[in-house]
């Protein structure tokens, strides 16, 4: 970015821009087959996603760098539209293999099937009364109007699910779910028990990327970058291996995450599921914030550590954010 008098121009990545797109065209042939049951916007979404998309590829190649932006403004609202159909979509296709019970189909990736199997054991465990509470809990009260849910299904909906299975000791029970479900799911595949292996040791918090790699560095891969766990008294250091967002973050960017390890032996991290980035202004709001609550938290609590203390408020963060 650069400023030219009183306005500041921003310069676009194009290989970012195409990276995204590969990206979208790829979550567009995973969406369900069935998707004549969905309903009839979802299912117009989808079905033009895929000429919307190579339009856009070709523009972006074609156009100059200045003309990029409408471009890459048209691209971020298609992006939204693609998550929520898409969502909307293989959430019914899951729904409606919780409700009969049936196995997770094994030709789905690993992560899809552990997430069905994980809230199976969760609507075991939680009755609708006490689901919608703690849709209430987290969201608030304007979340629930009668019979239907309101929320976001990219971005509240996955939090959502994060914070019921990771962080949030459920009412009558002495342990995360997660923790609950790994004691008693039983045998699983060997590609789902390493993975949930690994993300029983999930460390959410909030990180500011400080270098993002490129070819060339020594030592370093392209598509991984450094991240500060801001939380982290000692401001720890993380290396996060993920295409996607080391392509659309940028120097400085604060956002919040769950990370986990790439393996049982490495050093580096995954990202579980998506990313919430802060733009500055609203970060510099959360940030006060933040230090009143761990100061508080810290005195209630003088054992805990840092994953606790993001645990015990993650709801109150997102609400904050949502609001």
């Amino acid at each position: 970015m650069k400023k030219i008098g009183n306005s500041l121009i921003m310069k676009i990545d194009r290989s970012s821009l195409l990276i995204k797109i590969e990206k979208l065209k790829q979550i567009v042939r995973k969406s369900p087959d069935n998707v004549y049951e969905l309903p009839q916007q979802v299912r117009h979404i989808i079905q033009t996603a895929p000429q919307a998309l190579s339009d856009l590829e070709v523009a972006i190649k074609r156009e100059e760098q200045q003309d990029l932006l409408p471009i890459q403004q048209v691209l971020n609202q298609l992006e939204m539209f693609i998550q929520w159909a898409v969502g909307l979509s293989a959430g019914k296709s899951m729904a409606k293999s919780i409700r009969s019970g049936s196995p997770p189909d094994l030709s789905a990736t690993a992560q899809n099937r552990l997430n069905q199997r994980m809230t199976q054991f969760l609507m075991e465990h939680v009755d609708q009364e006490k689901y919608l509470d703690l849709i209430r809990e987290f969201c608030g009260e304007e979340a629930i109007q009668e019979n239907t849910v309101y929320m976001d299904p990219t971005r509240e909906s996955e939090a959502f699910a994060q914070w019921i299975m990771h962080d949030k000791i459920v009412t009558g029970f002495s342990q995360r779910l997660i923790e609950l479900f790994a004691k008693k799911v039983g045998e699983l595949p060997s590609d789902e028990r390493l993975l949930l292996e690994l993300q029983l040791q999930d460390r959410p918090s909030i990180y500011r990327v400080m270098k993002i790699c490129k070819d060339g560095d020594i030592g370093e891969e392209k598509g991984t970058y450094l991240v500060q766990d801001i939380l982290s008294r000692k401001r720890e250091l993380l290396k996060i291996r993920d295409r996607s967002t080391s392509a659309s973050l940028n120097q400085e960017a604060v956002f919040i995450g769950r990370a986990i390890p790439t393996d049982k032996n490495s050093n580096a991290y995954l990202l579980l599921g998506s990313i919430t980035q802060l733009p500055e202004c609203l970060w510099e709001k959360l940030s006060v914030l933040i230090e009143k609550w761990r100061g508080e938290y810290a005195f209630a609590n003088p054992y805990a550590n840092e994953k606790d203390f993001f645990r015990a408020h993650h709801q109150r963060i997102r609400r904050f954010i949502y609001q």
